[in-house]
């Protein structure tokens, strides 16, 4: 089992006040306003205001909130700080929170607060407001961290640690959704492999909707880098596209909104690609999204909002980009929403609207 050592505070809303002035973060007496922002399965975070300053603590858990027995290494928090100070230097001012404290022996750190005018991108995208101004800048700033850390051995040797991709992915994930279908047992081990043996660049690991806050048309905010490490980019590419069509089999009657998102995200990724190297990146996002897409129905993490046939048209599309990959991006997703206009996937009214 993964390190899952118990840190000396366990962080939660009635004793956030007395951290932060152990911590200094803010004076003695003075006032603190405490709320708990969604951490997702994995991590406790606190949002704290004071007359003087605005935060967020996180904190990482060792044991992951769903149904199957699932542990991750509470050092992945250490990952999450290092990789934001990093793309605080590579992005445009204002993309990324900034580390204001770390706190490694609580496994904990605190960062400044989302600007007040973010909304959380993914209920907008299920309530069919998609944003293709967004999509671009989504692709336009992966595009930046992929091309920033290509071929960079400082960066290579600090985030070569692929345990914990293993924990929080390989297994989870595909080793998992593998077991569960042998049918594309051996696609997805071979997907799988790539993940844990290709060196390109720095891979941001979970580049989706829930951690991409919208600023306005075209601007984003970004948080989350837990399993930020030096491997395959089309994982990102991959994760992004597949939370999209996810989403498009969830709302088939908005999926021409996700598909020229999902072409405005592409288009924007891939302008700057090497002639040479384009080929190889669609060959991968593409096997990769087929994977991620039945992980997230099959896997130990499964999306929340689909349900019944939903969720078979989900596995039918999965399986057709495992078997009979497409040549480009566009073409994959073309494909998808293909099987979804040829199948009755419309939700019922049993099926949660909720996030």
């Amino acid at each position: 089992m993964p390190s899952v050592r118990e840190a000396p505070w366990q962080l939660e809303p009635s004793n956030l006040a007395d951290y932060l002035r152990a911590r200094r973060l803010v004076r003695r007496g003075e006032g603190v306003e405490v709320h708990e922002l969604g951490g997702g399965i994995s991590n406790a975070v606190l949002g704290y205001r004071s007359a003087r300053a605005c935060g967020v603590v996180k904190q990482a858990r060792g044991r992951i909130r769903v149904a199957d027995e699932w542990y991750c290494d509470v050092r992945r928090i250490f990952n999450d700080r290092d990789a934001m100070r990093l793309l605080g230097r590579i992005l445009p001012e204002g993309t990324v929170p900034s580390v204001i404290d770390a706190d490694d022996e609580n496994f904990a750190y605190t960062m400044t607060c989302a600007p007040e005018a973010a909304v959380l991108w993914k209920p907008l995208l299920l309530d069919g407001i998609v944003g293709e101004g967004l999509a671009a800048t989504a692709g336009r700033l992966l595009a930046i961290v992929h091309g920033a850390s290509r071929s960079d051995a400082a960066l290579e040797a600090r985030f070569v640690d692929l345990e914990l991709l293993g924990q929080v992915r390989i297994d989870p994930y595909y080793d998992t959704t593998a077991a569960r279908n042998p049918d594309v047992a051996q696609e997805i081990q071979d997907a799988a492999k790539r993940l844990q043996t290709e060196r390109r660049a720095l891979v941001l690991g979970d580049y989706i909707p829930k951690n991409l806050f919208a600023l306005g048309d075209s601007d984003l905010f970004i948080v989350d880098f837990e399993i930020a490490h030096y491997g395959e980019p089309a994982y990102d590419t991959a994760s992004f596209a597949n939370h999209l069509l996810l989403k498009a089999i969830r709302r088939p009657m908005w999926q021409d909104r996700y598909r020229q998102a999902l072409d405005a995200f592409w288009s924007a990724y891939s302008a700057g690609l090497p002639p040479a190297e384009r080929p190889i990146v669609e060959r991968e996002t593409i096997r990769q999204l087929g994977c991620l897409m039945l992980a997230r129905i099959d896997g130990k993490s499964p999306v929340e909002y689909l349900k019944s046939d939903s969720r078979e048209t989900a596995r039918v599309c999965a399986k057709s980009l495992l078997t009979r990959p497409p040549v480009a991006v566009p073409d994959a997703v073309t494909r998808v929403l293909s099987i979804l206009n040829a199948t009755d996937s419309t939700p019922t009214s049993e099926e949660p609207v909720d996030v």
